[in-house]
């Protein structure tokens, strides 16, 4: 952050969008704190422990805000409770500390913002959150959600990219990112890209789903129903496995099995949604702060 003022406003705008935001309120007093105003700090330090009596460093910077107003008792019995919780380190006087939870407020804007329908905003706030911390996962994967619900599909797999490039292993980065792919018609990418969220997680039935209208849009048949059936063995009920793989049937002229697999997707409740339109809207969606 440029300046103390600006990051206070930051925290403000969190704590105006959610009152119950426990870390703007300790991200405020440590701005405070770091500022030497100190009676301001432990008043935020104070509201963050009202909404988390167990928030151990918002009881960790208390004391150290009595310490320096010379409230001693206060300052021993709040250091005392930190220590019990398990902070055992002092926290330093410097603005660099904030820039977590400044990632963080950046971060819950944004799914806030798109929450209200504003995608370009809500991308702003990822961009903001991205620029304090490159390597902020979350803050990559909503970005590309949202850019992909934009249409700009190209920008979309660019920030995946960034997410899995930071965590190899997170399953919806490469699930959305094939899904984006698919917007491109670039069919054998996005199976890349399912078949490694498979490797991580083989009980994925939406992959599986989403693999299989992948070859059926590609004309393999074949392909598409071995998918379909693993989607099925995971959930015998994925209505949408059963639709998919009554077309893909179908398209083989494999008549009485294509119209068993129709009977079983209208007895869930489906009634001839397409493939691509069934996976476009269903795995997508914005990736919560994680508690």
């Amino acid at each position: 952050m440029k300046n103390y003022d600006e990051a206070i406003q930051c925290f403000d705008k969190a704590i105006n969008l959610r009152q119950s935001y426990r870390e703007a309120w300790q991200g405020k007093g440590v701005v405070f704190f770091v500022q030497g105003k100190y009676d301001e700090a432990i008043k935020a330090f104070d509201k963050a422990i009202e909404l988390n009596p167990q928030y151990a460093d918002a009881w960790s910077y208390k004391g150290l805000a009595l310490t320096a107003l010379s409230r001693s008792d206060e300052a021993n019995l709040a250091l005392a409770k930190a220590k019990e919780l398990g902070s055992i380190s002092l926290p330093k006087k410097e603005l660099k500390v904030l820039d977590p939870l400044i990632a963080a407020n950046w971060f819950n804007e944004g799914n806030a913002l798109a929450a209200q329908s504003n995608l370009t905003g809500s991308i702003k706030s990822y961009e903001e959150a991205i620029r304090i911390n490159p390597r902020y996962t979350e803050a990559w994967y909503n970005k590309g959600v949202a850019l992909n619900y934009l249409g700009r599909y190209t920008e979309a797999i660019e920030a995946f990219s960034k997410a899995i490039d930071s965590d190899p292993q997170f399953v919806d980065a490469w699930v959305n990112k094939g899904v984006t792919l698919i917007n491109l018609s670039r069919y054998d990418e996005a199976i890349m890209c399912y078949n490694k969220a498979i490797d991580i997680n083989p009980q994925r039935k939406d992959v599986w789903n989403n693999e299989g209208a992948v070859f059926a849009a590609q004309g393999k048949y074949d392909e598409s129903i071995k998918c379909y059936d693993e989607a099925l063995k995971i959930d015998p009920n994925l209505a949408g496995a059963w639709l998919n793989k009554g077309r893909s049937l179908q398209s083989l002229n494999r008549s009485v099995e294509a119209n068993a697999a129709f009977a079983k997707a209208k007895e869930l409740g489906v009634y001839g949604l397409g493939a691509s339109d069934q996976n476009k809207d269903m795995y997508i969606q914005i990736r919560p702060e994680p508690p």
